[in-house]
């Protein structure tokens, strides 16, 4: 789990997103509701896997999901996440539309063409958050789409919603 200090990475409003690059100090505070986590047996919790290059928003992704119960698998980028979905099937995959190397969209159409995620949620999860840009993810064949910076009170329910969808 996460150490508390700093807040440099936390933003105002109940709101968290990416700041500077990681430092050898930085550390990371996250408060948020376990409302799910008490019931939970480990087969029930949810899988997801957080594809970003940024760590600062696997952190913080990782951080609301655990607490709310879920169990996450972290990927910075196409390989790591190609590992990863050999290791484990998630219930549901976020997927940055800006990776290195490769871009989102290529990466949502690769695993929507592997027969055995075909039927894994894969959500947009970006800061690009212009008109017309959720339902141009949608059309590529994104299953719906997360704006960062995430809202921390919000997060771990959409997060659900999208897998109960």
């Amino acid at each position: 789990m996460l150490a508390a200090s700093s807040r440099k990475h936390i933003a105002n409003a109940g709101r968290l997103g990416s700041g500077p690059a990681l430092g050898p100090n930085t550390r990371f505070s996250c408060i948020a509701g376990a409302a799910n986590a008490e019931w939970m047996t480990e087969m029930d919790a949810l899988c997801i896997l957080v594809v970003d290059d940024h760590e600062v928003n696997l952190l913080l992704a990782e951080c609301v999901l655990e607490a709310d119960g879920m169990e996450v698998l972290r990927a910075g980028d196409a390989e790591s996440a190609r590992v990863a979905l050999r290791a484990r099937q998630p219930d549901l995959i976020l997927l940055d539309i800006q990776l290195p190397g490769v871009d989102g969209l290529s990466l949502a159409r690769e695993f929507k063409a592997d027969a055995r995620l075909a039927g894994v949620p894969v959500i947009a999860f970006t800061a690009h958050a212009m008109r017309g840009d959720e339902a141009r993810f949608c059309a590529a064949g994104f299953d719906g789409y997360l704006a960062k910076p995430i809202e921390v009170t919000r997060f771990a329910r959409q997060v659900r919603d999208f897998v109960a969808s």
